[in-house]
């Protein structure tokens, strides 16, 4: 099964390079400019990781961050800007994005950082499941 990225980008050249970046890999893409419409696609959809811009209108990248938490989804999250700085990067990471980056960024770079962050939540899901499982025959 194609992992499903979620991409929240309001600019619509960078969501279709995201997007073309993203399905040439293999994985299958969801897009939309607006956080609002993100959040509706993840009560819908079964999303396996978030590339969202942190600047955007209505909501920021940030906020919908904050949101997606407080709605109980724990799916990897990378942040990107085009206008990164120390603060925002530190806010992002305490909030629980995977990663931050800076555009322009470098295609074989982004591709390895959500290939990373998939990893990382199979290996959560699996530790997630062995607990589980631990805790069942123990009873």
């Amino acid at each position: 099964m194609k992992e499903r990225i979620l991409i929240l980008e309001d600019e619509p050249n960078m969501r279709k390079t995201l997007s073309s970046i993203l399905e040439e890999e293999g994985y299958f893409s969801l897009k939309t400019g607006r956080a609002k419409e993100g959040l509706e696609i993840l009560s819908k959809e079964n999303i396996s990781l978030v590339v969202s811009d942190i600047k955007m209108p209505e909501m920021d990248g940030l906020q919908f961050l904050r949101e997606m938490r407080a709605r109980g989804y724990d799916i990897p999250v990378l942040l990107i800007t085009a206008y990164g700085s120390f603060d925002s990067a530190v806010e992002a990471l305490r909030l629980g994005a995977y990663d931050y980056i800076t555009k322009p960024f470098n295609p074989d770079a982004i591709l390895h950082t959500i290939k990373r962050a998939l990893e990382h939540k199979i290996l959560k899901e699996e530790n997630i499941y062995l607990r589980e499982e631990l805790e069942r025959k123990a009873d």
